[in-house]
């Protein structure tokens, strides 16, 4: 309907509108071809040992994100000693083994202190109390579980516990984004269809 002339005298959201539409329609092969470029090496970068490491660390610093993860990493963890527990090793070699299942630098840091301490005699839940971000409750589950002979039962459900609450986090996350995904997507709707309207009711001006 325009020429190029044309749509420099319609109003500034019809002209990125237009003129975007027209860039692509001339280049698409390219842009294509920049788009496929691009991912494969997204998904290259993304593979490497050193970039997933780095990722996993600056996840843990986000606040919401942090404390969501946090309790998956509690999850596995638990979990995974209840079940070497239940399997008959023993619990030095438990935590040890434990440590290549977390990501979590914290965690890391506090099952190599346990497994140190374990062998001066003292107790998980002592060496865990010094962590501010082990929530109380679980220190005084394991505490009783230390006492009553049944960790490996106490463990299994606080994994149990920490996967639901993590599971709970992610759908009220959800329940965040989709309408936030929806305004968006028509915020993105409404500016195209203005920039056509606002074309349109030029057109006694352009010609």
């Amino acid at each position: 309907v325009f020429s190029e002339n044309e749509i420099e005298k319609l109003p500034v959201i019809s002209r990125v509108v237009l003129s975007s539409g027209v860039l692509i329609r001339e280049n698409l092969l390219t842009i294509l071809f920049i788009f496929l470029l691009i991912s494969f090496f997204m998904i290259y970068v993304f593979s490497l040992k050193s970039v997933k490491g780095l990722l996993k660390t600056m996840s843990f610093r986000i606040p919401y994100l942090g404390k969501m993860l946090l309790k998956l990493e509690l999850s596995n963890i638990f979990s995974s000693l209840s079940a070497m527990l239940r399997g008959g090793v023993e619990i030095n070699r438990a935590i040890k083994f434990s440590i290549s299942v977390t990501s979590h630098p914290q965690i890391k840091n506090i099952l190599e202190e346990t497994a140190v301490e374990l062998k001066k005699g003292r107790r998980i839940s002592e060496t865990w109390g010094r962590y501010s971000f082990i929530p109380p409750d679980v220190i005084a589950l394991v505490s009783v579980g230390e006492n009553s002979a049944n960790l490996d039962e106490i463990l299994a459900r606080l994994g149990k516990k920490y996967m639901e609450d993590f599971k709970s986090e992610i759908s009220r996350l959800l329940t965040f984004l989709e309408p936030a995904i929806i305004v968006i997507v028509g915020l993105f709707i409404a500016f195209i269809v203005i920039a056509i309207l606002l074309a349109v009711l030029s057109i006694s001006d352009v010609f």
